[in-house]
């Protein structure tokens, strides 16, 4: 059932606006990737603003981990794909560019995961800061297959 706008003076409003709101927050919550949102400062800090529920099923931590520590998500990133991929990443992100990427990012029980992350970003001149969105899902299971496909090539070619 769609949203319902009723006209400003509707005594429905509030009950329009909390039925959109839990609608919104049911579709972002049963998704099989991650919905976030963070803003970016010209320094290259970030303040994670909101994760979505599947945060925990993508990344091994729970949504309220991730914006409680604001160092987490960075800091469970491979160094060499920190370095490589997301860091100029979050400098083309200043930009307002729409970037998709791949890393590795590892759990709290330390195994390691591919993502995939699409970025976007607008500049907010009252916060004085980029609010980037991001989408980003597990493809492990992809790049595993990928690998079993490259040896299998390998040993054909052989």
């Amino acid at each position: 059932m769609p949203c319902a706008y009723p006209e400003a003076g509707d005594r429905n409003l509030e009950n329009a606006l909390v039925s959109c709101q839990n609608q919104l927050e049911d579709l972002l919550n049963n998704s099989i990737a991650v919905i976030s949102y963070f803003r970016l400062f010209a320094d290259g800090t970030l303040e994670q603003e909101y994760f979505s529920a599947t945060s925990e099923t993508v990344f091994g931590y729970t949504q309220e981990e991730l914006i409680a520590d604001k160092y987490l998500w960075f800091s469970k990133i491979l160094p060499e794909d920190r370095e490589k991929i997301i860091l100029p990443t979050l400098k083309q992100l200043l930009s307002e560019s729409k970037m998709a990427i791949e890393y590795r990012f590892c759990d709290r029980d330390e195994n390691i995961h591919w993502i995939s992350s699409t970025f976007t970003s607008r500049r907010s001149e009252t916060s004085d800061c980029w609010i980037v969105t991001s989408y980003s899902m597990d493809i492990s299971k992809q790049k595993q297959t990928e690998v079993s496909l490259q040896s299998n090539e390998a040993l054909l070619s052989a």
